[in-house]
């Protein structure tokens, strides 16, 4: 009797040895992740495969290292985790980090997930007439060529949400018809009509892409809080990047706060993205070893 309770407790250690491993560092999560912002000290990234620092402007040519625009800070305690990137108004000098490297680009077969965790009311704090993007990822000035994004459109009394995923404009607009006046149905986005956003409240969002430049079934899905919202499937998707030259930018236009910014070099399955929203420290629990 007592050799089989000393076996059930033994077996039990086990089990809960390997849960607190896997909490710590769920499906390789860890050994994906290229690029992490916690905010928690400033806009320098804590974990980078390229550059590390956190610049403010948009382009390249135009950034400089450093937090220097008034209207963005570091809010001490109030991020999702520990601090987070404030914007109090909106603002085209952005906080941007060079791509190269912290995302991993690949000519053929490209795969990635980016992950960031947002605060806003749409509808009380932006601007009722603007065009949002709380994040843009992309290597030309135009946000319609090679780009990926996510934007609040203006809209009453619910303002859509919205992943944008465009490769090169020549595959999906080859006639150069005004962006404007596309239907929405004929452009690479997923829309979503009814956002959970809301001030006083966190809301964790994921974009996974698979198969970009030339790979099997492209795909790109957008999920909220682990909820898959939906995917854009019936696109060519060829991103031609001079990596040298592509940014992540923060914050066009937003007002609210942005957290624990987050870069993986593979598609994460749907149960990563659910396993990634749960966990307790955001990124930094991935460490904890």
């Amino acid at each position: 009797m007592q050799t089989t309770k000393r076996f059930l407790i033994s077996c039990v250690s086990t089990v809960l040895a390997f849960q607190c491993v896997m909490a710590a560092d769920p499906a390789g999560l860890r050994e994906a992740l290229t690029f992490h912002a916690s905010f928690d000290d400033g806009i320098d990234a804590d974990i980078a495969r390229g550059d590390k620092r956190g610049y403010t402007g948009l382009c390249p040519e135009d950034m400089k290292p450093g937090l220097l625009n008034a209207k963005i800070v570091i809010a001490k305690n109030a991020g999702k985790f520990g601090g987070a990137l404030k914007f109090t108004k909106k603002t085209m000098q952005l906080v941007s980090y060079l791509a190269k490297n912290n995302i991993d680009y690949q000519a053929n077969n490209w795969n990635g997930t980016f992950s960031i965790w947002m605060s806003v009311d749409p509808e009380k704090d932006l601007h009722p007439d603007d065009c949002i993007d709380p994040l843009r990822i992309l290597a030309q000035k135009s946000v319609c060529n090679a780009t990926f994004f996510l934007d609040f459109l203006p809209g009453k009394p619910v303002r859509p949400f919205r992943l944008g995923a465009f490769p090169d404009v020549k595959l999906w607009n080859p006639n150069s018809r005004d962006w404007g006046k596309i239907p929405e149905n004929e452009q690479p986005l997923v829309v979503v009509k009814k956002h959970p956003f809301g001030r006083g409240r966190w809301n964790h969002v994921v974009i996974t892409f698979s198969g970009f430049n030339g790979g099997d079934k492209p795909i790109a899905r957008l999920y909220l809080d682990g909820k898959l919202q939906g995917a854009i499937t019936k696109y060519k998707q060829i991103f031609t990047w001079d990596t040298t030259k592509s940014v992540i930018t923060l914050g066009v236009n937003y007002v609210g706060l942005i957290d624990d910014l987050a870069v993986f070099n593979r598609e994460l399955t749907e149960t990563e993205v659910q396993e990634l929203f749960k966990l307790p420290n955001g990124i930094k629990s991935l460490s904890a070893k």
